[in-house]
């Protein structure tokens, strides 16, 4: 990626970060730099949103088979005026609750809040003998609960995972 298309995407993802801190809905964006996502505060929802340039936009149903229910340019002007954040954050809950979202699921240590997000392995060069990696943010998501289920069972033996 050139200088000037990284400068484009760091200003823009600046922006969308300051904007979803700025609503305090525990919204987590993953993904960044380059196609950012939602994710609901706990990772089980993937928000029906995404961004393209400098504009926010809400779907009203997953993977853009959706309409459109919301768009805004991401700018400083939108997200230093407290007025329009409150007016954002009412659009933000209506969207949240009323549209249709994708579940997701993740792999996390028992009673914790520390998520699978990745793995290492013990041969690297062969890239045998993987054990767990975890952490409180970044978590590996997965699209279909049989494949959480999978890594739960493979490693449930060294740790109790859920």
């Amino acid at each position: 990626m050139e200088q000037k298309q990284i400068d484009f995407v760091d200003r823009r993802n600046k922006l969308l970060v300051a904007l979803i801190s700025k609503l305090k809905l525990g919204i987590h964006i993953l993904n960044l730099p380059e196609k950012p996502m939602f994710y609901s505060a706990d990772y089980s929802i993937q928000y029906s949103g995404y961004v393209k340039n400098f504009e926010l936009i809400l779907n009203t149903s997953p993977h853009d088979s959706g309409e459109e229910s919301f768009k805004m340019k991401l700018s400083n002007e939108n997200i230093n005026d407290d007025e329009k954040i409150e007016q954002i954050r009412f659009i933000f809950q209506d969207w949240i609750n009323n549209c249709t979202h994708l579940p997701v699921w993740t792999v996390k240590i028992k009673n914790m809040r520390l998520y699978l997000t990745g793995f290492n392995h013990h041969d690297k060069l062969n890239r045998k003998s993987p054990y767990p990696v975890f952490s409180e943010f970044y978590p590996q998501i997965y699209y279909n609960e049989e494949k959480k289920n999978e890594i739960i069972n493979r490693f449930k033996s060294k740790i109790e995972l859920e």
